[in-house]
């Protein structure tokens, strides 16, 4: 448990044993909400992290130091996100970057891909 530079508690809770669940609590910045609950389901086959955080540096920072101090096995990690809110999506990319397999439910893979049809592509311009 340490304290965040603008104050907010930061820390992890174990909340259940067999299989292990934990709660890591996220700030979430300049947001009335103050942090956000990512759970970790964990044996010692596998880990499940349930949602990230907005993407910013205070959100990263925490939920990277909460994953290290759990001592997760990235290759034998997922990530789930419950929806396509920012505060829950923000750093999926992290995990992706890092080769972890995403999942999420049918209804926000089928959002996701209408928002993809419907988002403006930018022009591709000759080089000069």
């Amino acid at each position: 448990m340490y304290m965040h530079e603008r104050g907010l508690l930061m820390m992890i809770e174990q909340l259940w044993g067999s299989p292990d669940i934990f709660r890591i609590l996220v700030p979430l910045p300049e947001n009335p909400l103050k942090g956000l609950n990512v759970y970790v389901l964990r044996t010692k086959e596998q880990a499940l992290v349930i949602d990230t955080g907005f993407r910013r540096e205070e959100c990263r920072k925490a939920l990277w130091d909460g994953i290290s101090e759990l001592g997760l096995d990235l290759s034998k990690t997922s990530l789930f996100l419950t929806h396509l809110h920012s505060d829950h999506t923000g750093l999926v990319w992290d995990f992706v970057n890092k080769g972890i397999p995403v999942y999420m439910s049918k209804r926000e893979i089928s959002y996701q891909k209408r928002l993809e049809k419907t988002r403006p592509r930018p022009k591709r311009g000759r080089a000069r």
